[in-house]
């Protein structure tokens, strides 16, 4: 028999007999399923270890997909912020063009105004000196 028992003691376990070599059945039985018992936990330890990294692994291709999501968003949003400059730096250039075109305008009409005022007041006291 195997698993560590000693010549000693199987003498004395042949000495009892039938009831000798049950008790060392017994006791090689034990060991065997012992050892497997640290088998079996061994490689569920090792199980257990693989499954961390693959999950671990799965953890950091959502990180990435994630961050590269954000990315994705943060340059989005860049672009549009620099679109919405331009479009803003476009109105307000042509907001200034026509305002100058109306003030111009109004200065124009307003002198015209002036000027045939002036006229009409003119010929209103010719009239009256005439």
């Amino acid at each position: 028999m195997d698993g560590g028992l000693t010549s000693e003691f199987m003498a004395q376990l042949v000495d009892l007999g039938v009831t000798g070599m049950f008790i060392g059945y017994l006791v090689w039985s034990n060991k065997m399923q012992a050892k497997k018992l640290d088998e079996f936990v061994s490689k569920m330890f090792d199980t257990m270890q693989e499954m961390e990294r693959d999950r671990k692994g799965e953890h950091e291709q959502i990180r990435d997909r994630y961050e590269a999501v954000i990315s994705g968003l943060r340059q989005e949003m860049n672009d549009l912020r620099t679109r919405y400059d331009g479009v803003i730096t476009q109105y307000n250039s042509e907001r200034e063009t026509l305002l100058h075109n109306i003030s111009s305008k109004l200065d124009e009409g307003l002198s015209e105004m002036r000027k045939n005022w002036d006229e009409q007041r003119l010929e209103r006291l010719r009239g009256r000196g005439a």
